[in-house]
């Protein structure tokens, strides 16, 4: 786990950090996703806020984040299709390298 993470980690108060899995096909990160009690993929065209799914605070969430670019509009659908929940992070954009950290916080 980087230096980063890890300060995320505890600005967050977080009590257990997670495991960050290798990039995979989006279709075998669905699969693994789907057996998570609180799946969630980040999507920029998204309209769930990430707060009314996190109302009832779950003990464990998976999230999908994609690359530079993001995910397409199929993909999304695919997600959605497979039961995880499409949320947005908000009005920006976020980098690759900070949205898991802005998601973990």
């Amino acid at each position: 786990m980087s230096l980063m993470s890890m300060t995320a980690l505890e600005l967050g108060r977080t009590i257990q950090a997670g495991e960050a899995s290798a990039v995979e096909a989006v279709r075998e990160a669905l699969d693994r996703m789907a057996k998570s009690p609180c799946p969630i993929l980040f999507y920029e065209r998204a309209v769930r806020p990430l707060g009314e799914l996190l109302a009832p605070r779950p003990a464990e969430i998976a999230i999908l984040i994609g690359a530079e670019g993001g995910f397409s509009p199929e993909e999304a659908g695919q997600a959605a299709a497979a039961g995880l929940a499409v949320c947005t992070m908000g009005p920006r954009i976020l980098r690759c390298e900070t949205a898991p950290l802005y998601a973990l916080s």
